[in-house]
């Protein structure tokens, strides 16, 4: 497990280590980056877009979202995002996604040429 505290760039992070799984705020620059990774994300949503962005990864297929009881976080429901997004081939789905991405960065690079 790899534990940051601050700001890191993600070519850091996910570049020199073998990230299997992320547990995020959801913030639009750990979204974008887990995707472009291909690394699925725990998602644990404070506030502001953070909780539009948790869902969009869950529709996605790539994330799961900690579901909140009363505005709190339980450690069952964390264990229970943890154990889904492990078991439910949720990487598998990031990893797809990741490739999808790579796919359309290289049209773009052909189209420029």
């Amino acid at each position: 497990m790899v534990c940051r505290e601050g700001r890191r760039e993600w070519d850091d992070s996910f570049g020199r280590h073998n990230v299997g799984r992320l547990v995020s705020h959801c913030g639009w620059s750990s979204v974008l980056e887990s995707m472009n990774f291909g690394v699925p994300i725990i998602a644990m949503p404070i506030h502001l877009d953070k909780p539009f962005n948790a869902r969009l990864l869950e529709e996605l297929g790539v994330g799961v979202e900690v579901k909140k009881t009363g505005g709190s976080l339980r450690r069952e429901e964390v264990a229970k995002a943890i154990k889904d997004v492990v078991e439910n081939n949720i990487g598998r789905k990031a990893m797809e996604l990741r490739d999808n991405i790579g796919k359309r960065d290289d049209q773009e690079r052909w189209v420029g040429e």
